[in-house]
């Protein structure tokens, strides 16, 4: 399926094939981190993200999460940005990357990671977000709609991991809605990346197109098309 953003013409890409994780945005979220990532061509970027996620265990360490648990998640996640980096700058293509996605226990435990790290997030700046729960504490939120298995990722967990994990790897976010809005453009959500600054040149990398639910990952379509 294609749809027009503007003048642009996207394409929606079907590449995953892990059934258990296939109606989860959080799949096509994580791909589309690494993809922006590996695009770079830069060992230092992924392993610098190494660095940075793993700091992030802190956050799960402050809520409560046990470490003999949690590792077996965000270990897979940290080993597959070393493993791409070691093949960096020949490896451009992307398709080990995407062969480690559609293998169900490295792609289920990369979005266990996330949804851990979102939750913590959620939990550590809960002041940010609680207003924003339907009269759900911040805990029985996480409980409910982020931390179990193959629950969709809401507008809320999506703003919680884009500010944890993406917009300070200087990737940003669009969202595509079809809905029945008058006029002839696609309605459209824009989460830009933090801006660049002495400490953080490799700010601004990409950005990771999603079709609003169940979310798929967009592509630029290689024709122009006329959408029926």
């Amino acid at each position: 399926m294609e749809i027009v953003a503007g003048e642009v013409v996207w394409s929606c890409l079907d590449i995953f094939s892990v059934p258990s994780t296939s109606a989860d945005g959080r799949q096509a979220l994580a791909f589309g981190y690494f993809e922006a990532l590996l695009q770079t061509a830069d060992p230092s970027r992924l392993l610098g993200e190494v660095a940075r996620l793993t700091s992030l265990n802190n956050l799960l360490d402050t809520v409560g999460y046990l470490r003999d648990i949690y590792e077996d998640f965000t270990d897979v996640t940290l080993q597959l940005l070393k493993d791409t980096a070691a093949t960096l700058p020949s490896h451009v293509g992307g398709a080990a990357l995407l062969e480690s996605f559609n293998d169900a226990a490295v792609c289920n435990a990369i979005i266990m990671h996330f949804r851990l790290v979102t939750s913590a997030w959620l939990k550590t700046h809960a002041d940010s977000y609680v207003h924003f729960t339907e009269n759900q504490s911040i805990e029985d939120y996480c409980s409910s709609h982020i931390e179990p298995h193959a629950v969709e990722i809401e507008h809320l967990g999506l703003q919680a991991c884009i500010d944890a994990v993406l917009k300070p790897a200087g990737i940003a976010v669009q969202v595509l809605y079809l809905d029945l809005s008058p006029g002839e453009q696609v309605n459209q959500i824009d989460w830009p990346a933090e801006p660049s600054t002495a400490n953080a040149p490799y700010m601004g990398l990409s950005t990771i197109r999603l079709l609003y639910r169940p979310y798929v990952l967009l592509t630029l379509s290689t024709e122009t098309i006329v959408i029926s």
